[in-house]
C-alpha cells in the first residue's frame, strides 16, 4: 500500500473542528500516476569515459500536472559502453553512444535520451564494467 501524503490548509482545519463536515463526510484521494516521463539530461549531456553523471526525470499526470513519486526503471541499450543504476547514475566505460530510458512501471510511460560516451581527461586512465 502506498503512503499519499495530504496537506491540509488550517482554515479547512478550522472548518472540520467546528463541525463543518458531518460524519457522513468521506475524503477521498484519487492517486495521480504519471502517465508521462520526461528525462532531464541537463546535468548530463555527456559522460567521460571512467566518469560518472546524474540523470534526473519529472513526472506528469494525464492532465499535465506533477504526479506522484513513481517508481523508474532505467535501462542502457549498451551497458558495456554506459551503464545506469536505479537512481539514474550513468558510468561511462567506453567510448561511444548509448541510449538511456527510463520506464514507470505502474503506467509503462517511458522517455529515452542519447548519451556520448567520450575519451577520458587522461589517456592513462583505465576502467573496467562491473
Amino acid at each position: 500500500m502506498r503512503r499519499i501524503d495530504v496537506r491540509i490548509p488550517l482554515i479547512f482545519m478550522g472548518f472540520l473542528a467546528f463541525g463543518a463536515c458531518d460524519d457522513s463526510t468521506t475524503l477521498v484521494l484519487e492517486p495521480n500516476p504519471a502517465t508521462r516521463i520526461v528525462i532531464d539530461s541537463s546535468r548530463c549531456p555527456r559522460v567521460q569515459k571512467c566518469a560518472r553523471c546524474q540523470l534526473e526525470f519529472d513526472a506528469f499526470d494525464k492532465n499535465g500536472k506533477p504526479a506522484q513519486l513513481p517508481t523508474v526503471l532505467w535501462t542502457s541499450s549498451n551497458p558495456a559502453v554506459a551503464s545506469v543504476d536505479g537512481l539514474g547514475r550513468v558510468d561511462g566505460w567506453a567510448t561511444g553512444t548509448v541510449t538511456i530510458e527510463a520506464e514507470v512501471l505502474e503506467t509503462g510511460a517511458s522517455d529515452d535520451v542519447t548519451i556520448p560516451v567520450t575519451p577520458p581527461s587522461s589517456p592513462s586512465i583505465t576502467c573496467t564494467p562491473p
